[in-house]
Formats: C-alpha cells, sequence, structure tokens
C-alpha cells in the first residue's frame, strides 16, 4: 500500500496499491549472510546499511517488519532520497505489537518530507 509518492504529499488515509515487481528470473539474486548482534563489536548490519544508501546509485528498497531507525540510518536515508536516488520502505503495517508500529509510524513525517516513498503491508506476511 502506497502511503504517499513523495514529499508534496503526506500520509494518506486512503491508501493507493503499488504497481507489481516482476522477480528476478531463479539463480539470479545475491544474498549475504552478515553477523550480527549483541555479541559482535561492531554493529556489522547497520554500517552495511549505511554503506550501501551511501552508494546507492538508482534505487534502495528496504524490507523489514520493524523499522524503528537511529539518527544515522535516518538521516542516511535522507540524503540518499535528496541526492536523487529513488528511497523505498516496505515495512509491515500488521502487527500484534501496537507500540512498535505507532513508534515506526512516528518516523514516516521525516522520511516523506525527503522524498521516501512508503509502503505499508497489511497481511501478516512481513511478520514471517
Amino acid at each position: 500500500i502506497l502511503l504517499a509518492k513523495g514529499p508534496q504529499d503526506t500520509l494518506n488515509p486512503d491508501p493507493m496499491v503499488g504497481p507489481p515487481q516482476e522477480a528476478a528470473p531463479p539463480g539470479a539474486g545475491v544474498a549475504h549472510v552478515l553477523p550480527s548482534g549483541p555479541a559482535f563489536l561492531m554493529e556489522n548490519t547497520l554500517l552495511l546499511i549505511l554503506h550501501l544508501l551511501h552508494t546507492a546509485k538508482k534505487k534502495i528498497v528496504f524490507v523489514t517488519p520493524y523499522f524503528i531507525p537511529d539518527e544515522s540510518l535516518l538521516k542516511a536515508m535522507q540524503c540518499t532520497s535528496l541526492r536523487g536516488v529513488e528511497v523505498i520502505l516496505l515495512v509491515s503495517g500488521a502487527t500484534d505489537h501496537h507500540l512498535v508500529l505507532w513508534s515506526q509510524r512516528s518516523f514516516y513525517g521525516e522520511l516523506l518530507a525527503a522524498g521516501i516513498k512508503i509502503y505499508e503491508v497489511t497481511e501478516k506476511t512481513l511478520l514471517l
């Protein structure tokens, strides 16, 4: 569900459905396993995401069931979008943790103002 198309839009109480995307053919995708967590000295996942944001050239898509960014991630996403890279955030809009949903939505205004597209999936498919 598309909440807003760009900085001129606000949160839409009657969201539009975004266009379907074609999947890559089998074997064409790339995956990377990244060790991360409290037992590691470095925040490996955050460092990788920040690097990907700073080096993205055309488009970057985030898919996550929960989105509570720290300041560095929030600013990097905004800067990436403001330099002309399409930034898309696909998050869950259906949750059994309402505090998390309200918290993630508190960041939408800043993200939308920078031109970031936000999609909320209302089915619980992202929670798997």
